[in-house]
């Protein structure tokens, strides 16, 4: 899989990337326990790099600085449907959605 840029995209991010349009969401947990690689930094910046790009999204609520969302343009670079869009989890509900989603 490659970024629109040509880049070659890690798999970890891909699969990173389809679970957020499938679920609709990723927690900064989630994404240190199963798809981040090296240091607590490094998955960090990975991170902030896909909000960056416009892959995912802060969630609207400030209570869930945990949780970022899936975008439009997240679910087209992995062959979504781009229109698909799913609410964002309510801030009670995230921490149970995490535990499925994991």
């Amino acid at each position: 899989m490659k970024y629109p840029s040509g880049q070659p995209m890690p798999q970890s991010i891909y699969e990173a990337l389809t679970l957020t349009s499938k679920t609709g969401f990723i927690t900064r947990k989630l994404w240190v326990k199963h798809f981040a690689t090296g240091k607590q930094r490094w998955a960090n910046r990975q991170l902030r790099y896909l909000v960056k790009q416009g892959y995912l999204q802060e969630h609207p609520n400030s209570m869930a600085q945990v949780c970022l969302l899936s975008t439009k343009l997240g679910r087209a670079l992995i062959g979504i449907n781009g229109e698909l869009a799913l609410a964002p989890p309510a801030v009670q509900q995230i921490e149970h959605d995490e535990f499925v989603a994991s």
